[in-house]
């Protein structure tokens, strides 16, 4: 009898907690897969390297979603369209299939010598939380959603000369 009441509790454990696992390693269709993120940032001329993440962790019952875009930009070279690199970024992360980001997009460049991350997004119209460094951006999904629709978004455009040789960006 024991037995048979430890095992039906195991069985409604399985299923109550079936919910939380759903989705949790499931690729949307849609946007692009992180591997074909960082190929187009990186065949992007002035840029070193870049890493784009995404997925999250669980604390407590709930899972949180985060994606990261990082760029390092290669010696010599500056940001010279703020606005269309910030725009691209953001549309960039909110293309990433993996896990639907329900915390923030995290957006950094390494190496910026004349530029203000956060101004380029605010000039670019977009709302959002900067860190104390010049190179770093949050960008809420609430507001991702507002200006870019639903998640994940179409693979972006990359436009040209955002990124230039700084004697080309009079530094």
């Amino acid at each position: 009898m024991i037995f048979h009441l430890i095992r039906s509790l195991t069985a409604v454990a399985a299923v109550a907690l079936l919910p939380l696992c759903t989705g949790c390693t499931s690729v949307s269709e849609g946007g692009q897969s992180v591997k074909r993120a960082v190929e187009q940032v990186r065949s992007i001329e002035g840029v070193e390297d870049a890493v784009v993440e995404g997925g999250g962790s669980f604390n407590g019952f709930k899972r949180e979603s985060t994606t990261l875009v990082t760029l390092w930009l290669s010696p010599g070279f500056n940001v010279a369209k703020g606005e269309d690199l910030a725009d691209f970024l953001a549309r960039l992360a909110w293309s990433v299939n993996v896990e639907e980001p329900n915390e923030t997009l995290a957006l950094r460049i390494e190496g910026l010598s004349n530029s203000d991350l956060a101004a380029g997004f605010r000039n670019a119209g977009w709302d959002v939380n900067p860190s104390p460094s010049r190179s770093f951006v949050f960008i809420t999904p609430e507001v991702a959603r507002s200006k870019l629709g639903p998640w994940p978004g179409p693979v972006p455009k990359t436009p040209a000369g955002m990124i230039v040789a700084e004697t080309d960006a009079g530094t």
